[in-house]
């Protein structure tokens, strides 16, 4: 009787398992989820790139004249490659630090965060009837630079030291274990499952709660 009760339950919590990770797949997050909106542009954590836009206007003296659209073209690359730095040094590396810190504490990283930069591509131009023009620059969040920032940030970590361990509390007294439930003998192997079978769908709903920086976006995703 108790094994057929536990068998109900076991086929009962696949059905769920199944049922719920079917309607993960048919809801997928959308890549607008992982798009974090910084000033004057974003950081799209899905697609890998951080984009910036920039905005230009010709002189009041060359208004009108065929000088006017190179000149505000030029002011605006200007513009959108000053937000590009300012948005990539703003990115978060891990939870308390981001990539200002590392150019900030290395010339060398700093130099090279700015020569990525400088080497971001436009991705779009338009000329407005104002006669101002805009400007959309876009550069890899991964690459060149995690090849920089992540292992700086490797080497900051070892030399932090760790925390000194508590003092072991008394033992305490033996209890009598309790008998095990239905419940506790079929929620490991579920957990076992969801783990094996479902890690994609699994990192997708925990981007949901996440706060997005290089060091979670990096992370290999195992399978146990």
């Amino acid at each position: 009787m108790k094994l057929r009760f536990l068998s109900a339950a076991a086929i009962t919590g696949l059905m769920l398992l199944f049922t719920v990770g079917a309607g993960i797949c048919q809801d997928k997050i959308s890549a607008s989820e992982w798009v974090e909106k910084i000033g004057q542009g974003a950081v799209n954590w899905s697609g890998g790139y951080i984009e910036a836009l920039g905005i230009g206007a010709p002189a009041d003296k060359s208004i009108g004249k065929a000088s006017a659209r190179p000149m505000a073209l030029r002011a605006a690359k200007v513009d959108a490659y000053r937000n590009l730095l300012e948005i990539t040094k703003g990115v978060r590396v891990d939870s308390t630090t981001t990539i200002r810190d590392f150019t900030v504490e290395s010339d060398v990283i700093n130099t090279q965060v700015d020569g990525m930069v400088k080497g971001a591509v436009v991705v779009n131009q338009e000329y407005m009837s104002d006669g101002t023009v805009e400007v959309r620059v876009r550069m890899p969040l991964y690459g060149n630079l995690s090849q920089v920032i992540i292992p700086a940030s490797i080497e900051k970590r070892k030399d932090l030291k760790p925390p000194e361990a508590p003092a072991a509390p008394a033992a305490a007294p033996r209890q009598a274990l309790p008998l095990p439930t239905p419940g506790s003998l079929l929620m490991p192997a579920v957990s076992r499952l969801v783990r094996r079978c479902l890690p994609g769908y699994l990192m997708r709903a925990a981007m949901k709660f996440m706060v997005p920086r290089m060091s979670i976006v990096n992370m290999p995703c195992s399978r146990g």
